[in-house]
């Protein structure tokens, strides 16, 4: 496979991230057979005991169950895909200099303009924000792979990455232009809030944008089960978190939102 193929690979293929309705379906046969199990509600605790969330409706029940089952994936996809980008790596195939070109080439490269209150226009892409954390993750993992064992952590590039996913979604809306689907709000007192990627996510108007399987992705990786974005942001992470197992996941996610289409506005 040559560069292109094999970032294409996984930035389309639908066999390298969790499939929704598959999994809804293995869980719900799972509850047929162990019906009982689904008749008594739980609580969801934090690694220091305390009690974050309720398992109150059926509903729930299937989605943490569903979350669960995404595990088994994350623990052999994320094994199986950081030996793969080893290989990649080692055989010259694949470098920050090709995905930075190869992104290039996707949203991410298109110049971007806001107007600002001053009247001033801001212009920037995606590139620019992502591209050092991208540069700087290759450039440590080619060290490991040389033998360099202190560059086996990713603490910067997954701190960066997990965070600017928020602001990529927060694009893709505003460039898509979907009625009733907006990046931000208004309270009571007319006060202006941008929305959080945990609002975008749960918007159904987000699969207008992006596919099914990767929303669950999403949501499973970095605000739900995993919750490695919002642990991120409250500085709630441990340092086993910051291994090549996220890094190589966070990747994963961050190619994938390349093939997502942006219409309607105009981007240079």
């Amino acid at each position: 496979m040559s560069p292109e193929e094999i970032l294409k690979f996984i930035v389309y293929s639908s066999d390298i991230i969790p499939k929704y309705n598959e999994d809804k379906k293995i869980i719900e046969k799972q509850n047929e057979q162990y019906f009982l199990s689904s008749l008594f509600h739980t609580n969801i605790i934090d690694e220091y005991g305390h009690v974050i969330g309720n398992l109150s409706t059926e509903e729930d029940e299937l989605k943490h169950r569903m979350y669960n089952y995404c595990d088994i994936w994350y623990d052999m996809q994320s094994k199986i895909f950081s030996h793969f980008l080893k290989k990649t790596i080692e055989l010259k195939k694949i470098n920050a200099e090709i995905v930075l070109q190869f992104l290039k080439n996707t949203w991410y490269g298109a110049n971007i303009e806001k107007e600002l209150a001053d009247g001033n226009i801001y212009k920037y892409n995606w590139l620019q924000y992502i591209g050092p954390s991208l540069e700087s993750f290759f450039l440590k993992f080619e060290k490991f792979i040389q033998g360099d064992q202190s560059s086996n952590l990713y603490i910067q590039e997954i701190d960066s990455l997990s965070l600017k996913i928020e602001g990529m979604i927060r694009d893709m809306i505003w460039l898509a232009n979907i009625d009733d689907f907006h990046t931000f709000y208004f309270d009571k007192n007319k006060n202006f809030y941008w929305r959080n990627i945990n609002q975008y996510l749960k918007d159904q108007n987000i699969f207008r944008i992006i596919p099914e399987n990767d929303v669950y992705f999403l949501e499973y990786f970095l605000i739900e089960h995993r919750n490695l974005r919002n642990r991120i942001a409250h500085s709630l992470t441990f340092l086993g978190e910051y291994g090549i197992y996220n890094m190589v996941i966070l990747f994963i996610a961050i190619l994938r939102l390349s093939k997502c289409l942006v219409l309607n506005k105009k981007n240079n």
